[in-house]
This record gives C-alpha cells, sequence and structure tokens, in this order.
C-alpha cells in the first residue's frame, strides 16, 4: 500500500469509466477462491491522501472495522460484499503518522529489530543461498570459483552499512552487491582465460 492515495484501488472504479476494474481485495477474494484468507496490507504507514480523489485509510476502515466489514460495497460489482472473515495482517514501519482511528482498528505487536547475529545467521542460511541460486554459482562455476563470505567479511557488512537497520533489506542489497562485483570479475576471467589447447 506504500504511496497509494487513490481509494478507487480498494473500493474499485464504476463500470461507468473506461477500464474500470474492482478493488484489489475483491481480485484478491476471486483469485484465491476463498472467503476467509489472511490479506497482508504492507507499509499501512505509507498510504497517502488525495484531495481531489478521497482518503483511502478512511476506505481502508470499512475493511478493518468488523462492524462495516460485513457490508464492504465495492464500485465495479455494485453489491455488498462480506469481508468479516478475512484476516488482515498489517505491515508498517512506524506509527505515529497514521490515523488514529485505524489504529484503534488493528492490533500492534511490536517486532524487536534483528541483532546482528541473527543477521548473520539470515545471511548464512537464506540470503548467500538464494543469491547463489540467482546468479547461478551452483551450476555454472567450477567449484574453485566458488564465492565464499567469511564471517569477518559479513561482519563488517552488517556493522558498517546495516547497523541501524531493523531488518535485513541492506544487508541483501549489500551482500547483493558482492556476489555482482564477484561474478563480474569472474566473467571477465572466463572470457579472457587463453583457451587451453586440446
Amino acid at each position: 500500500m506504500g504511496g497509494q492515495n487513490d481509494p478507487i484501488l480498494i473500493k474499485g472504479s464504476k463500470r461507468t469509466y473506461v477500464d474500470s476494474q474492482p478493488g484489489v481485495f475483491i481480485k484478491e477474494l476471486q483469485r484465491m477462491e476463498v472467503k476467509n484468507p489472511v490479506i497482508v496490507i504492507d507499509e499501512i504507514d505509507k498510504i497517502g491522501e488525495n484531495a481531489t480523489k478521497g482518503d483511502i485509510g478512511s476506505t481502508l476502515l470499512e475493511l478493518l472495522n468488523p462492524e462495516q466489514a460485513n457490508q464492504f460495497r465495492d464500485n465495479y460489482i455494485g453489491l455488498d460484499f462480506d469481508f468479516s472473515q478475512v484476516i488482515f495482517i498489517c505491515t508498517s514501519n512506524r506509527i505515529d503518522n497514521m490515523l488514529g482511528p485505524l489504529l484503534d482498528r488493528i492490533e500492534i505487536i511490536q517486532i524487536p529489530s534483528y541483532l546482528p547475529v541473527e543477521k548473520m545467521n539470515i545471511a548464512k542460511r537464506y540470503l548467500i543461498p538464494r543469491l547463489e541460486q540467482e546468479y547461478g554459482l551452483t551450476e555454472n562455476f567450477n567449484n574453485k570459483d566458488s564465492i565464499s563470505l567469511t564471517d569477518a567479511s559479513l561482519v563488517e557488512i552488517i556493522k558498517s552499512y546495516c547497523g541501524h537497520e531493523a531488518g535485513v533489506r541492506n544487508l541483501r542489497k549489500n551482500v547483493d552487491k558482492v556476489f555482482r562485483k564477484i561474478v563480474a570479475k569472474l566473467e571477465f576471467k572466463k572470457t579472457n582465460e587463453p583457451e587451453q589447447a586440446q
């Protein structure tokens, strides 16, 4: 939801408009074919307002309010729809800039920042294997060309570039940067090596 400011995203647009369509939540229910899914609304703290189109936060209130969720009206369908069985999970980086009524309708669960040792484990267990797969390092290079990040290098990346970050977004970005540089060097080396005599 980050940066969204048009209630049409949620409520859908009337059929009289060109390119009209249902709202995003109706589309999701249709795609999942269930009445009680878990829907994640990411970065709810970044939704914006648009003076000419309305307030997307107020529109979300209709869905998150248990007393109104059973009669949510999508403009495209033109009928009330029951969202009371849907479980909404909202993520937010901060709550100080969110609408008060929106905060009243959600249970806030504070998740502490990752510790450096946790970031290290995430990098070793998930980020590095995923990046090795992404860059084809598991099948396209010889064992002598494999990438190995030492614990000391990971500690340095975490300390220098990701120390103040609660999550691991910058960690992934910086480890990815290391992989790209190494892969570029390996490719350059491979293309510039003289061919072996048969």
